[in-house]
Parts: structure tokens; C-alpha cells; sequence
């Protein structure tokens, strides 16, 4: 047997596995005090001088099963062995797998002595060097990084390539070593202009700061990188940095007369392309802006993706192309049943799979009985998590959320007096209410954490949980959608994603692949709560791994043709958007790719689809267009909205009174008839194209109340507050925790999403419809109201301050003391610089947000 096929022959022998599986289970055990093994933990010295010859093998290989194996023995006699040889022996083995980081963290911990190396015998140390070597990689001039494999492979190829589709586990540092990558293009490139597309605005934030502390740590401006899409953001002088989602990637678009050449397009998240409106929208940014630039460099990263080849089917014709589909192992993870005995409801069974095959691997108790089923998830949560900090519990919505970590925080009986908590318990009654839940358990040190919540709020709260001060974190799918967080415990009973739809195998494993943080754990657990209930679990939990197959939302155009001729023809056009929003979208993705490419069949993008019949439907997509009254940029600079639909709001506009056409215009924020005039908007969207702002002129008018007071800035507080007194005075029922999540909600969906989709189409088209009737002078007062109410601030000191990292919280409780509404970046920092004084009595975590954008400095 060659020394190639060793490691995969080893992998499978039966002697090994047995041993391995008994170091395994007592590995695992021994993270949970309050369990009972049921198995003998002492490994024999024998034993362990076998399995560390067998990891150093193991470890030699590529494969997922050897890599995790040689892993599991390696962080096992780090943690448990007392021989320094034998520690430095599983050192060597993390080292063999340039498993860097878990070397210092074994070193951190106190379980390795530093300077392994050289107390390797000299072979030892030739080969250590020589790894240090092939993977040290240097950024720039005289900066180096010592990269894991998959960091190593990714350089590689991306040096190499045109179009880079990388598919990995989530703790192998791909956001790092794209970060990386980028500061080396940057600096071996005079300007460029990079786009760097995430799918949420939780990420922008999170991608914004590791970005500017990679590349601009002192705040110089030498590199312009910006997250808000103004006409003012691209600086042709310098290179520009763009953190953007998609919606704000178009309004960027939108904001410019002539569209900027993009050099580099990175896309995290790729595999959210599938995700219905917004990845037809995705699609849509993603063609747009590379057929402007054939030579563009892309690069694609998702999670472990079972086909990551597709995303590169856009690529040009005899276009470098690279694969990257990694199952590199930086860290174990440990998949654990947990049930019930019968009749007990106190007493647990813990299982473990080892290699596919469940074993039962001790007994806990339970401290209280979990009275009704809300409670089980919460008890068996305290119970294996109380030992340690990284526990994620994971509910299927906002109000369980909440609950969850109520029932938490009652079971520790602890107070925290940590500063940082109690900071952010104080901004959360301002910034939120004085009882909202979060309050009282961040005392505990249990937090929740779900999407509508205010940025400032959840960007603290994973920054105090990632440093352990936050024991517990209850999560939505939040988790699933976006957030780089990971634990090293994740509790999950019954999960749910949607609208109480049972979560779908790719998203469970990779909801399950936040527990175990590379560098900070050796190992993380997924424990699934109540596994033998078939009705929670819609059958039986996952237990092998699935990868995430891709599909594009716009694929389904193959199926969806007739349903488009269909939908195009009714004269129920409307009826059917609403029954069915992704018709909406395809055909709009339609629309703008036959108008850029003059026709589908010369739209090089469309191959993809293998549509039958394209001239056909070319022809009707031609007939839709001809019909339509006003210019077709409209149709592209609005991509998910039907043009049947704008040509409904148009012929809206044509009925109105000619003498007063000034009355369809959206006045200012902060204008007394600001009200009267968007609840007239609303109400015409809502007759022609969307329900979203309003079913009738009562829902338009409570929607475009919230509307007007979120771009006038008003703090998210008094929007809750004064929610609350409507409440109170109209003498309705109400509960405060439902008002809060219902403001909190309306904020998201409704101002930040809805409305500026919508109120950007109504402008753009009234925009046209007042030069078609000779009433070009009524132009200039149409505002840009999408970038109004993406950022919730209307004036421009508020943006100017949002703009250079504030949150909008902060920007809004900061401009309350500056006079003037005008002011500029550059204005604002100096306004700071002068007059700090007169923000002493801010919330401490507002002035630690100053204090890190004047100086730079990451918290």
C-alpha cells in the first residue's frame, strides 16, 4: 500500500475506529459536567500513542473524514494528555493540517507551552518550516498572513482567475481571506472599483468595519469605502470600496447619470441568489454590472455548496473560471440527540452520532420540570450550557425570542454588574423602551437577537457574546440569513423558517454550522432537543450532512413561461401579482434584459435557461414594452416591479386634474402637508401596483405616518411610544411586548423596504410624466426618497453622519445638538472634534461609537 492510500485505508480500519469512537464519546462527554457518561472516559496510554501516530498520518490528507479525525485526537490529548511530548506530538498534527489558529488557542488556554516547534526533534521542525513557508502569504508590501489550506487554495486560484466560484464550511475563514485578498488587489492596482455585495444590512455593517480595519485602520480616507448608495459615495480619485446589498447596489446605479466601470464584484452569500424577488433581483445587479465591463473580476463565496460551479455559468466565453469546493475541517462538530425517558420528565438521554450511527452516551437531570412545551427547549438549554458561555438557542420567531430568554434568565440565579452589559441595557431603554425584554435579561446575561431589531442593539450584543459576556443568545433565523456569528453550544427544537414552514435540510446544516468558532473552541455542539418527536420534527432530524444545492430563483423562468404569457395577458394582472410575486419579478427580469440587449434573443445571459421558443416569447415581451407610455429606463431602474403595473400607476397620473399636478408630488419630510401627500401616494400605489403600503386609505394613512416620522429621524422609541398612546387613547387592547416587535417590524419591512421600493418607482415615473406634460419645472422637486428611507434620516448632516459608520441611532441622537442641517463628512467630524463637551450625556454606548469612528479604533 502506497503512503497516498494510506490515510483513507487507516480512516476506515475497524481497530482504529473502535478506538477513535471511545476517544470521540469521552471527548464529548466531558464538555457537559451535568452528564452522566455512560461510558468508561480513561484512555490508555497505549491507546493514545496509537491514535497520535494515526492522527500524524491522518493528517497528511485532504479528505473531510481524515481531516476530522486527525483533529478530534489532536484537541483531545491537548486537553486531557499531562505528557509535553505527547502535546507537542498533537501540535504537530494541527500543524500538519495548518491548523494555525487552534494552536494558539491550545497555547491561550494554557494546555501547549509556546514554541512547539522547537522542541521537535530536527525532521520535525524542517517539515514545520517548510509548511510555514508554503502557506505564509504576503499582502502588499511586508505583510504576511500564515493561511490554513482552503485560505492557501483560494489565493491561489484567484491570482489565477477571471471568475471564482468558492464553495466552504462556515469556519474556514473565508471572510478573512477575501478580506485579505482584496488589500493585495488593491495595492497592486493605481484605482479600481470594488463592489463588495452582502444580503443583509447587518452585514454591510459587520463587512464595513472589518474591511476599514483592514485596509484603512486609521480612518485616513486614502481608500474611499462607503456603504450608502449617494451620488456622492464614488470618488473617481481614489479607489473606492463599495459595501453594498443589492436594493442598495441599484440605488447607487440609479443615482448616477453615467454608471462607473466596476473592476471587482465579490458576492458573499451567493447561494441567496435562489431567494425568490430578491434573487431574480440579484440577478438582475449581477448581469447589469458585469455587461458593462467583460473583463470584470468575480468572485463568488457561499457555504458548502453541492454545485458552487453554476454561479460561474455567467462568466465570458474562454473566461478564466475556477471551482473552489472545499471540505477543509478547522474545527469538530459534534451532533447530539437529546429525548426524555419515558414517564420522567426530568430525567434526559443524550445521543451522540459517531460516523453516521447513533450512541447513547449518558444521563442528565433536568433542575425543574418543564411544565409546558416552551419550557423543554429553555431547561435542557440550562442545563448543558450553564458551564460555559457561546450557547445559541434557536426559536422560530421574534415573540419566542423573547420568551425564551425570559425563561432562561429566570434559571440563573446571578446578577451581572460587567459595564458593557449594563451600557447596553441603558441604550435599549432609550433606544427601544424602558420594558422591553431585553432589559431584564441582559442582567442575567441572556440576550435575543432576531432582525428587527435596531442595528446598534444586535451589533453589541454579538460583540459581548463573542467575548463571553453574554452567556446565552437566543436566535431567529436571522442566524440562517446572514450573521457571521458563531457559537460553541446551538440548542434547536423543531425548527421553523418562514411562515411556520419546518426548516429545510440545507438550512439546518447551515444554521448547524455556526457551533464551533475556529479559534476560540475545539470543538461545537449541535444539540437537537425532543428528537423522537416526529411531529415537532416533521419526521426525524437530520443527521448527515446536506449540502445547499444552488438554484437560481430566475431558473424557474424554464417552467414559468406559460404562466408569464398567462400572467401578461389577464386582465387580472394585479390580482395575480398579489397571488403570485415571483411571476412579478421574472417578468420584469424580462423586461430590462430584452431592453438592455435590444431583444432576448441577443442577451448572451439568457442561454443559461435553455428556454424553447425564445423568439416567441421575445415577440411578447416586445408587445409588452411597446405598449408602455413612458420611457423604458423607468422598467430598469426599478427591477421587480411589473411595467403592466407602472403603466397602471401612469395612467393614474393621466386621469388626474391638469391645473393641479403639483398635488401628485411627495412633499418634504418635514413639511406640514408631508402626510396628506404621501397618504394620497400611497393610496394610488395601493389602487395600482402594491398592497404593501396600505390595503385602503386608512392602511395608507398608518403607514405613511410611520413613513414620514422615520425619515424625519424620529428615534425608534417614540415611533414604539407613541404606538402605545395611540393605543391607549383609542382605549384598544394591546400588549406592550406585541407593540414593540410591531413597530420594530413595520420599520423593516414597511419604511426600509417596501416604501422606498415603491416611492422610487412612483417618482421615477412621475418624473417622466411631468416633462410629457410640459411641467419639466416641477421636477426639481422630486427627492431621491428611496436613500431617505433606506438610511431613516431625511437632512443631510444626519446622512453625512450615517455615512461615516454611525449608526442611525447614534447619527440621530448626535445631530439633536448641531444646528445646522447641511453639513458635510468632513463638517460633521470636525462639528465632533470641537464640541465633544456637549455630548456627555449621550448613552455610553453611543460615545464608545464616537470614540471609535474619530480614532479608528475597532471595539
Amino acid at each position: 500500500m502506497s503512503m497516498k492510500d494510506l490515510p483513507n485505508w487507516l480512516v476506515r480500519n475497524k481497530g482504529f475506529i473502535k478506538k477513535l469512537e471511545k476517544l470521540t464519546i469521552a471527548s464529548v462527554v466531558g464538555q457537559f459536567p451535568s452528564v452522566r457518561a455512560s461510558h468508561e472516559n480513561d484512555i490508555s496510554d497505549l491507546d493514545i500513542s496509537y491514535l497520535l501516530t494515526c492522527g500524524s498520518i491522518l493528517s497528511q490528507s485532504n479528505d473531510e473524514l481524515c481531516q476530522d479525525s486527525a483533529l478530534r485526537i489532536s484537541q483531545y490529548c491537548l486537553i486531557n494528555s499531562v505528557n509535553v511530548q505527547r502535546k507537542d506530538s498533537a501540535a504537530l498534527i494541527l500543524d500538519t493540517l495548518a491548523n494555525n489558529a487552534t494552536v494558539e488557542l491550545a497555547v491561550e488556554k494554557g494546555f501547549l507551552s509556546e514554541g512547539f516547534e522547537k522542541r521537535l526533534p530536527i525532521a520535525g521542525q524542517l517539515e514545520a518550516m517548510k509548511r510555514k513557508i508554503e502557506h505564509t502569504i504576503e499582502i502588499g508590501n511586508d505583510k504576511f498572513i500564515y493561511a490554513n489550506k482552503f485560505q492557501s487554495e483560494f489565493w491561489d486560484s484567484a491570482q489565477q482567475n477571471e471568475w471564482i466560484s468558492v464553495s466552504a464550511p462556515t469556519s474556514v475563514g473565508k471572510s478573512f481571506i477575501l478580506e485579505s485578498w482584496v488589500e493585495d488587489y488593491i495595492f497592486k492596482r493605481d484605482k479600481s472599483l470594488i463592489v463588495y455585495l452582502v444580503p443583509t444590512r447587518a452585514l454591510i455593517s459587520e463587512v464595513f468595519e472589518s474591511i476599514v480595519t483592514q485596509l484603512d485602520p486609521y480612518r485616513t480616507g486614502v481608500i474611499n469605502i462607503q456603504t450608502l448608495p449617494l451620488r456622492t459615495a464614488y470618488d473617481n480619485s481614489k479607489t473606492n470600496v463599495f459595501i453594498f446589498t443589492q436594493e442598495r447596489l441599484n440605488i447607487f446605479y440609479n443615482s448616477l447619470n453615467e454608471k462607473p466601470i466596476v473592476d471587482l464584484l465579490i458576492i458573499d452569500e451567493a447561494h441567496k441568489i435562489g431567494d425568490s424577488l430578491r434573487g431574480i433581483f440579484l440577478q438582475y445587479v449581477l448581469e447589469m454590472t458585469c455587461a458593462r465591463n467583460r473583463h470584470i473580476k468575480v468572485i463568488f463565496a457561499s457555504p458548502f455548496t453541492s454545485n458552487p460551479e453554476l454561479l460561474l455559468s455567467d462568466a465570458p466565453y474562454k473566461g478564466k473560471t475556477s471551482v473552489i469546493k472545499s471540505s477543509y475541517v478547522t474545527v469538530n462538530q459534534n451532533l447530539i440527540w437529546v429525548e426524555q425517558r419515558p414517564n420522567t420528565p426530568k430525567k434526559w438521554r443524550m445521543y451522540f452520532f459517531f460516523r453516521g450511527e447513533r450512541q447513547f452516551i449518558g444521563d442528565f437531570d433536568l433542575e425543574n420540570t418543564p411544565s409546558s412545551d416552551s419550557k423543554r427547549l429553555s431547561f435542557v438549554a440550562l442545563t448543558l450550557g450553564r458551564h460555559a458561555s457561546g450557547n445559541v438557542v434557536y426559536v422560530n420567531g421574534a415573540a419566542d425570542a423573547e420568551k425564551t430568554a425570559k425563561q432562561i434568565a429566570d434559571g440563573l440565579n446571578y446578577d451581572t454588574e460587567d459595564e458593557d452589559v449594563l451600557n447596553l441595557i441603558e441604550l435599549s431603554e432609550k433606544v427601544i423602551h424602558e420594558r422591553f425584554a431585553l432589559n431584564v435579561t441582559l442582567r442575567k446575561g441572556v440576550a435575543f437577537h432576531y432582525g428587527n431589531m435596531p442595528l446598534i442593539i444586535k451589533t453589541e450584543v454579538e460583540r459581548l457574546f463573542s467575548k463571553g459576556k453574554i452567556k446565552y443568545l437566543i436566535c431567529t433565523s436571522t442566524l440562517v440569513e446572514g450573521v457571521n456569528l458563531a457559537c460553541k453550544n446551538i440548542f434547536i427544537r423543531g425548527p421553523k423558517k418562514g411562515s411556520g414552514k419546518p426548516m429545510q435540510e440545507d438550512d439546518f446544516w447551515n444554521l448547524a454550522g455556526r457551533a464551533g468558532r475556529w479559534g476560540k473552541e475545539f470543538q461545537g455542539n449541535v444539540i437537537c432537543v425532543d428528537t423522537n418527536n416526529e411531529r415537532i420534527w416533521n419526521g426525524t432530524p437530520p443527521i448527515s450532512k446536506k449540502n445547499i444545492k444552488i438554484i437560481r430563483a430566475t431558473d424557474s423562468l424554464h417552467d414559468e413561461v406559460n404562466s408569464i404569457y398567462e400572467y401578461i395577458d389577464s386582465p387580472h394582472h394585479y390580482g395575480m401579482t398579489r397571488a403570485n410575486p415571483k411571476l412579478q419579478g421574472l417578468l420584469s427580469y424580462l423586461c430590462i434584459s430584452h431592453y438592455l440587449h435590444d431583444g432576448l434573443v441577443f442577451n448572451p445571459y439568457i442561454e443559461k435557461y435553455n428556454l424553447e421558443n425564445l423568439d416567441e416569447l421575445d415577440a411578447k415581451i416586445t408587445e409588452v414594452l411597446d405598449l408602455l407610455s413612458f420611457p423604458l429606463e423607468v422598467v430598469t431602474r426599478n427591477p421587480g416591479i411589473s411595467p403592466i403595473l407602472m403603466q397602471s400607476l401612469w395612467n393614474r397620473f393621466c386621469d388626474c386634474d391638469k391645473d393641479n399636478l403639483e398635488n401628485l408630488l411627495l412633499a418634504d419630510p418635514s413639511s406640514d402637508d408631508a402626510l396628506s401627500s404621501y397618504v394620497a401616494a400611497f393610496t394610488r400605489i395601493s389602487d395600482t401596483m402594491s398592497i404593501e403600503l396600505g390595503y385602503n386609505s386608512k392602511g395608507a394613512f398608518v403607514l405613511a405616518l410611520l413613513v414620514i416620522k422615520w425619515m424625519r429621524g424620529y428615534p425608534l422609541a417614540r415611533l414604539i411610544s407613541e404606538r402605545i398612546d395611540y393605543f391607549k387613547k383609542k382605549k384598544k387592547e394591546y400588549k406592550e411586548p406585541s407593540v414593540i416587535r410591531n413597530v420594530m417590524e413595520d420599520v423593516e419591512r414597511v419604511a426600509r423596504y417596501q416604501a422606498p421600493k415603491l416611492l422610487s418607482c412612483y417618482n421615477d415615473l412621475l418624473r417622466y410624466f411631468y416633462i410629457s406634460e410640459g411641467r419639466a419645472d416641477l421636477v426639481e422637486y422630486i427627492d431621491d426618497v428611496g436613500v431617505f428611507l433606506e438610511l431613516g434620516v431625511s437632512i443631510k448632516t444626519q446622512i453625512s453622519l450615517i455615512s461615516l459608520g454611525f449608526s442611525r441611532t447614534s447619527a440621530v441622537m448626535i445631530s439633536e445638538y448641531i444646528t445646522s442641517d447641511n453639513l458635510d463628512e468632513l463638517s460633521c467630524m470636525q462639528w465632533i472634534n470641537e464640541n465633544s463637551s456637549l455630548l456627555d450625556d449621550l448613552p455610553a454606548l453611543v460615545k464608545m461609537e464616537i470614540y471609535s469612528i474619530v480614532n479608528g479604533i475597532e471595539l
